[in-house]
Parts: C-alpha cells; structure tokens; sequence
C-alpha cells in the first residue's frame, strides 16, 4: 500500500488516501491485480474502471509496479476521481490477443451495472470476496467507440508512454450520428499516448482517460455501499 495527503473537505482535517492491491485471476486463470484507493480501513475497490494489459514476457504481476502507475494518474487528477485500475498480464500478447481477452474477461464478470442495481435496491452486502463487473460500455461522443483499453508492451511506460487501443464501432442509431460520419472512423483505434506529470496535459494517458471518465457519476454507488456495511462486492 502507498499513501498520500489529500487536502480536507467541510472543515474535517486532512484525509489520508490508501492504494489497495487485489490480486485475482481473470476468467482463463492469467494473473491479474486491480488498483483502487480509499480509506486504510476501506478498500472496497471503486466500479468505475480502465482495463490495462501488461504484455512484456520479462514482467510478472509481482514485478510490475502498478500502484506508481495508478498513483501517477490518480495524483494528477484536479479531484480524486472515482476509479480503479485492472491489469492484465499477457505474455506477448498481440493488440488482438487483449482485445480477444478483454471481451472474454467482460463477458465472465459482467458489467458493474449489477453491482449498481443492489445498491439502488439497498441489498445487504454478503463480502464474500467477489470482484466487481466491468464498464459496459465507453461511448460516449466525441468517443466513438465501445470499447477502451491500454496495452503497456516492451517500452518503458514512464519514458514511452503505452497504446490506448479503442474498438467496436457502434451502428449509427445507437450513438445519434450518421452513417457516413461513422466511415471515417477505424473499427480499431490505436494511439500511443505519454504519461505526464500534469494530467491536464494534451496527449497524455491521463488525460484522455479523464475526458472519458468525466461523463461518469460513479462516486455514490461506492459512498452508499460503504454506508451499508460493504466490505467487497
């Protein structure tokens, strides 16, 4: 775990923000871990979350360091968004191979829309250790495309950033434009994008992100379920 000050709110003095790791396995039985913060007595993770795929044979999940990178995106937000990061480690994994992977691993844990639906109903939790579902979909215009994920492959992610690599197109009347708008789109997307210091930079990882994720108001599922007693999903 790693730690950091953030600034008080209502008067209430300083908070002390904790990244917790959780390890699992996704549906084939590969190494996975999922990043999130809170509390250093919360670490239910937050359902709102970016999948990354880590494809370098030389890094294992115990080597890869990905609450420096998750810290790095999360400390250069103007607030302290809602969010979680997963990762995924495929051995030389193709860009194809992750997205293969992405759409199977969403498939087996379904969407957080699940996990939304019982906080609106005021479940009990059970905390029987179950990982949250997935983002169902990212379109959201001016993002055309359903699907989003980042691949860190043989470079060095803090010097050469990683690929944010966008598919699966929607038809025209799902997202309100017309077809021939549509054809200028590529049904995959790649874009190498930087990690900087400022994630109100252009052309940075966190910076995209952020402009996807600011559409999203996912801070109260987990504020509700922290206030029913929720200790996992």
């Amino acid at each position: 775990m790693a730690t950091a000050p953030r600034k008080s709110t209502g008067g209430r003095g300083p908070a002390r923000i904790v990244s917790h790791k959780l390890e699992f396995n996704a549906h084939d039985g590969s190494p996975a871990v999922m990043v999130s913060h809170g509390s250093p007595t919360i670490s239910l993770p937050y359902l709102y979350t970016f999948a990354f795929y880590i494809t370098n044979p030389k890094i294992t999940r115990d080597e890869f360091d990905s609450v420096k990178l998750y810290e790095q995106c999360l400390f250069s937000a103007p607030y302290m968004e809602p969010f979680r990061f997963d990762f995924y480690f495929l051995p030389e994994a193709s860009i194809e191979d992750c997205q293969a992977h992405y759409m199977a691993e969403k498939e087996a844990r379904g969407s957080i829309d699940v996990q939304v639906e019982a906080i609106q109903r005021g479940e009990p939790p059970k905390n029987q250790g179950d990982i949250p579902g997935m983002v169902p979909s990212y379109l959201s215009l001016p993002n055309h495309w359903y699907e989003d994920i980042l691949v860190v492959g043989d470079r060095d992610w803090q010097t050469e950033g990683m690929l944010l690599v966008q598919f699966n197109l929607p038809l025209p009347e799902e997202c309100g434009i017309y077809e021939e708008e549509l054809q200028d789109y590529s049904p995959t997307r790649v874009t190498r994008l930087e990690v900087g210091e400022d994630g109100k930079m252009p052309d940075t990882m966190q910076r995209r992100l952020f402009e996807i994720m600011y559409v999203e108001e996912m801070g109260w599922p987990w504020d509700k379920a922290v206030e029913l007693g929720y200790a996992t999903w």
